[in-house]
């Protein structure tokens, strides 16, 4: 019987999945956990053979969780079970180490079989997402320096360039220089359009 756990904020969904996990006879659910303080404090206790991790938490996000997970507990496979299919957001969570990427109106069946297929060492991708990696294959997906995620962060708060730089220690043209990058890197024309492809990209 193969180990699952879940960590998913919409409880309804969480019980339909559970029900029918426990039913498929190849796994079973063993912990739940509706926000990210409970999931890193039950797995210091138990570590499950899978983890359904979704993106859209209170206090995070998957996509940085998935890289904290998968240092912490290499052996722990984990399966993105999320709303969103943006290719850089798949290709991220790809990167830091998820073993799958499943819509959340992907059938039972499907979820099962990706359980199984991670947890017997493959990788996961459903049909859809699939789709999406194949139309976006000649793209490169958005790849950021640790000071250009700062820099990010900051213009995303709001922050003038001077206050940027003040903050990061470096000088007003610096802050301007990674400004004009990150809008590059984004394909946008001014810091509202960066703000709002930051977000729904899921970078900050």
């Amino acid at each position: 019987m193969i180990n699952v756990n879940i960590l998913e904020d919409h409880r309804m969904l969480v019980d339909g999945i559970v029900g029918n996990i426990n039913a498929s006879g190849d796994a079973g659910v063993r912990g739940v956990y509706y926000d990210i303080k409970s999931c890193r404090e039950g797995l210091k206790e138990c570590i499950p053979d899978v983890l359904l991790l979704d993106i859209n938490l209170p206090g995070g996000n998957g996509i940085n969780l998935c890289k904290e997970f998968k240092k912490l507990y290499p052996e722990m496979k984990i399966i993105m079970l999320t709303m969103h299919d943006d290719y850089d957001i798949v290709m991220r969570c790809l990167k830091n180490g998820a073993n799958g990427y499943l819509l959340k109106d992907e059938k039972i069946e499907t979820i099962i079989e990706a359980i199984v297929k991670v947890y017997l060492g493959g990788k996961y991708i459903s049909a859809k997402i699939q789709v999406v990696l194949d139309k976006n294959r000649r793209r490169e997906m958005i790849v950021l320096t640790p000071q250009e995620e700062k820099a990010l962060g900051y213009i995303c708060d709001g922050m003038t360039d001077p206050q940027i730089a003040a903050k990061m220690f470096i000088c007003k043209e610096t802050a301007k220089g990674y400004g004009k990058i990150l809008k590059s890197k984004f394909d946008v024309k001014n810091r509202p359009a960066l703000v709002r492809a930051a977000v729904a990209k899921k970078f900050v």
